[in-house]
């Protein structure tokens, strides 16, 4: 009676047994199991594996962060937005300045009017030649910085910024001062206040036109440099040329006879300047 209840519970062992090692072969599909000499099951894969379906990819999935350096932009920001401000303000105290600029620059021979708005109303273009002095200075910063010419890899963003500013202010000044004390000794005021209304309402122009620019060229992405200074450059180049198509009405009389004489003109009031300015500068 004891051998037969004992041969009982060594059956019922047995079958428990070979119930669960199914019941591992089931619960992970693809564990193979092999019997060795010593009847001992090796696992050849791992379950966990099995469990997590991700680590049995072929394209392993490198997620490897690129450094991305700090660039405070903060100066920038705070200066072009008070730049906006100023061409804000100037627009909501005399919305027919703009007006008057626009009708001088389309039709400069048939637009006296527009013209003489424009040179009585003093606070607006005090402000517009202050707001050109300004877009240019930080224009041309963004280029030299931009293409690393003449300044070190880390310079002083403000003192750089306030010196092109102040060299563009300096030049326009002196300019000014020469060509108010030409038409004084040589008796041409009418023409030398002509050139000089020239002079700063094409400076107004490009002042207009190159804010936005400057604005992308501080905030937007390093692509979009050489696009930028390329339509940048063709404006001013347009606008420039222009100057000198108004200027060579006003100065026909002195220049009929000879282009070199207008040709020393461009060198001495347009290129010297701004050539003694780059040398300073850089």
């Amino acid at each position: 009676m004891r051998l037969k209840a004992l041969l009982l519970l060594m059956l019922c062992c047995l079958c428990l047994h070979l119930r669960s090692g199914a019941a591992i072969g089931n619960h992970y599909p693809g564990v193979t199991y092999t019997e060795s000499s010593s009847n001992v099951i090796n696992v050849q894969l791992d379950s966990m594996l099995y469990a997590r379906k991700i680590f049995l990819r072929q394209n392993t999935i490198k997620a490897i962060d690129v450094p991305r350096f700090y660039n405070d932009k903060t100066l920038d920001f705070y200066l072009l937005l008070g730049i906006c401000l100023i061409l804000g303000v100037v627009v909501y105290a005399n919305p027919r300045y703009f007006e008057n600029l626009f009708k001088a620059f389309v039709n400069p021979s048939q637009s006296t009017a527009a013209k003489e708005q424009i040179e009585i109303a003093v606070a607006p273009n005090a402000v517009m030649n202050g707001l050109f002095v300004l877009v240019a200075g930080v224009y041309v910063f963004y280029i030299f910085n931009l293409n690393k010419i003449g300044l070190h890899s880390k310079p002083d963003k403000a003192n750089s910024i306030f010196y092109f500013v102040a060299g563009i202010a300096l030049m326009y000044l002196i300019k000014y001062i020469v060509l108010v004390f030409s038409g004084w000794v040589f008796r041409i005021k009418h023409i030398s206040e002509q050139y000089t209304f020239n002079v700063f309402f094409i400076n107004k122009l490009i002042g207009v036109l190159l804010l936005p620019i400057v604005i992308m060229l501080a905030f937007s992405d390093a692509m979009f440099f050489k696009p930028l200074i390329i339509i940048s450059c063709c404006l001013i180049a347009i606008l420039f040329f222009y100057r000198y198509i108004l200027s060579y009405r006003i100065f026909e009389t002195f220049f009929q006879y000879s282009w070199f004489h207008f040709f020393t003109y461009l060198c001495a009031s347009e290129i010297l300047p701004m050539a003694v300015l780059l040398k300073m500068l850089v």
